[in-house]
C-alpha cells in the first residue's frame, strides 16, 4: 500500500514537517504517525492531523504503561476522534502485545463501535490500501475521565 508509518526521534516536530508532508502526500503517500502520545503534547497531535497524518496510538500508552501524560493524550485523541489505529508496538516478546486489554478499555469507555473501528475496520482498510473511516467524537464526562484515568483492569 501507499501508507508510510513514521516515528519521530525527538519530542519536537521538525520545522520542515509541513513541506515534507506536502511532498509525500503529493506523491500519493498516506502518512501515519506512530505513538505520538508518548512524544507530543496534544497541540502537536492536532498539528499532525492538520498536516495530513493519520494517528496510531500504542496499546500500552493507552493502558498507562508510559505514564499519566501519555494516557491523558491517548484519551484526548480518542475523545476528539483523532486516532485511527491502535497498535501493540511489540517489537519483541519483552514488550508484549496487550491488544486485548486495550480493546476492552476502549469498549468500556468509548463503546464497541469505536473499538471495532480502531482494532478491526480501519486496519483492514489500511491493508486494502483504502482510507480509514472518519472517527466519531465522544466527549467523556468528568467522572468518565476519572474512571479512564485510573482504569487498569485486565
Amino acid at each position: 500500500t501507499k501508507y508510510l508509518l513514521t516515528d519521530f526521534a525527538s519530542p519536537e516536530l521538525p520545522p520542515a514537517l509541513p513541506r515534507l508532508t506536502y511532498d509525500l502526500v503529493g506523491k500519493g503517500y498516506r502518512l501515519i504517525c506512530a505513538h505520538p502520545e508518548r512524544m507530543f503534547r496534544m497541540e502537536d497531535v492536532l498539528r499532525l492531523r492538520e498536516t495530513g497524518f493519520y494517528i496510531q496510538l500504542t496499546a500500552t500508552a493507552l493502558l498507562g504503561d508510559w505514564g499519566a501524560d501519555a494516557k491523558r493524550v491517548s484519551m484526548e485523541c480518542l475523545e476528539r476522534g483523532l486516532c485511527h489505529f491502535i497498535a501493540s508496538d511489540a517489537h519483541n516478546r519483552k514488550r508484549g502485545f496487550h491488544m486485548t486489554r486495550a480493546r476492552a478499555m476502549v469498549e468500556r469507555h468509548f463503546g464497541g463501535e469505536i473499538a471495532e473501528l480502531l482494532f478491526e475496520r480501519n486496519p483492514e482498510l489500511l491493508l486494502d490500501g483504502r482510507l480509514p473511516e472518519r472517527m466519531p467524537t465522544r466527549r467523556l464526562s468528568f467522572w468518565e475521565r476519572m474512571r479512564f484515568r485510573f482504569d487498569n483492569q485486565p
